[in-house]
């Protein structure tokens, strides 16, 4: 073979080794190209992602607070529409001339001053006396008989602006002569007399059970009461 034979296949093989180079890097290049547009692709659509994400997010907040307002908006229709029983006291002292003893006679008037009529279930009435100084405890108390689970197996229906006396929420605080000492604190202002109870009633829309708490302070010694106790004595539910 000539010398000028083997100059042209060295070439020619130098030749092919370049393209065949040159065409691994036109394949590198390719796919680098091909992987950045992916990448890029992939990251707009991450980015949509949550982008979506922060969306619906906000649609729920949105939502949420549609049904929020919507509940609230029930509600308060109810509260316009539902019985509302409030307590009114009246209050006597009964002297026994020449005798040191008395009687407290107190009656509770219950209104509904609500739309719609309130089935009384129960009613109930307690007292406390107390040392001055002494208070009552945080939540209410009612004594045996009259438990806080107790319903009437004949309940009344009370219907918008009638007024009535419940069973169990009148009564007379009797003070004997075995008792002199405490009328005589009482009147002294040394001891104090609570009288508290609650009514009981179901409304006739959401038939839910409410409560109309009540607590006061009687003083026979200036012959008045007044509304007393913490917060949870008084109470509307």
């Amino acid at each position: 073979m000539s010398l000028d034979l083997k100059e042209m296949l060295t070439v020619l093989i130098e030749a092919l080794g370049v393209l065949c180079n040159a065409a691994l890097v036109i394949v590198g290049i390719w796919g680098i190209r091909t992987a950045v547009r992916t990448l890029r692709a992939i990251e707009r659509q991450a980015d949509e992602m949550v982008k979506q994400a922060a969306l619906m997010k906000e649609q729920t907040a949105i939502a949420q607070k549609a049904a929020e307002a919507a509940s609230s908006n029930a509600q308060s229709v109810i509260n316009a529409e539902r019985p509302w029983l409030l307590i009114e006291p009246s209050y006597t002292v009964n002297g026994m001339r020449g005798v040191p003893a008395a009687s407290l006679t107190i009656k509770f008037k219950a209104t509904n001053v609500g739309r719609s009529p309130a089935e009384v279930i129960y009613a109930a009435l307690d007292w406390r006396h107390l040392l001055l100084g002494q208070e009552l405890l945080d939540e209410p108390f009612f004594s045996e008989n009259a438990p806080v689970e107790q319903q009437w197996a004949h309940t009344r229906w009370i219907k918008p602006d009638e007024s009535f006396i419940p069973e169990g929420m009148d009564g007379q605080c009797h003070i004997s002569s075995d008792a002199a000492e405490l009328w005589k604190y009482l009147i002294e202002g040394t001891c104090v007399l609570f009288v508290m109870g609650y009514i009981r009633y179901r409304d006739a829309i959401s038939n839910s059970v409410h409560e109309s708490r009540y607590c006061y302070l009687v003083s026979p010694k200036v012959g008045t009461m007044v509304m007393a106790g913490p917060p949870g004595y008084n109470k509307l539910t």
